[in-house]
């Protein structure tokens, strides 16, 4: 979850569960890539730690956060 969204929480983001390291250029894909290729990186390491479920969110929500969501 971006830490830009603190305020949306009332628990803090900055916990263990909620940081990940990625390489400058998957970092930079999240953010400024293809939507659909940021969407997967996004969706992978959602699956990797319980993040979502310690803040209520699914993983379309998630992807709303980073303007990636899918609209159909």
């Amino acid at each position: 979850i971006p830490i830009g969204f603190q305020g949306a929480f009332s628990q803090p983001l900055d916990i263990v569960h909620n940081i990940f390291c990625l390489c400058p250029s998957c970092h930079r894909a999240v953010h400024n890539a293809e939507d659909s290729f940021a969407r997967n990186i996004l969706t992978h390491l959602a699956e990797k730690r319980p993040v979502l479920q310690k803040f209520d969110l699914s993983v379309p929500e998630l992807l709303g956060l980073y303007a990636v969501e899918r609209i159909d």
